[in-house]
């Protein structure tokens, strides 16, 4: 027969070991296909990764951000954010949230005249989002 105290340090062993959302994300960097509109070098993109525990495969998916960008003021990916990509990961989804703004010196677009966040969003993000997606299959 086991002890009560025996499955109790059992069940917080397991708990311990299985990451949660938080320990599950990281920071990572790839460049964006851009190189066309830059003229050359690449833009080198951050993003962060949520990664389910286990071997995978792993369906996956590509988050972008709003006008606001992905990050807070205090540095971490905003709330709105962290939840959208969380729930997912709980949902078993390896989740790369793209960031488009800072690696080009951009805070926030959302003050902006409308013509040149449009543009903004038609000419550079649909590259970062097709480089996210080859970095995942990678």
């Amino acid at each position: 027969m086991v002890g009560a105290a025996f499955v109790a340090r059992l069940v917080l062993a397991a708990a311990l070991a299985v990451p949660t959302a938080a320990t599950a994300q990281s920071r990572v960097a790839f460049p964006s296909s851009d190189a066309a509109l830059t003229g050359g070098a690449p833009t080198m993109l951050a993003g962060l990764v949520w990664t389910p525990p286990g071997l995978g495969p792993f369906p996956a998916m590509v988050m972008a951000h709003g006008c606001s960008g992905l990050w807070g003021r205090d540095g971490a990916p905003s709330a709105r954010h962290r939840d959208w990509a969380e729930r997912f990961h709980r949902l078993g989804y390896v989740v790369l949230h793209v960031d488009s703004f800072r690696p080009r010196g951009v805070e926030a677009t959302c003050g902006t005249p409308t013509r040149e966040r449009v543009a903004r969003a038609t000419r550079e993000r649909p590259h970062d989002v097709v480089a996210a997606l080859a970095w995942l299959r990678a």
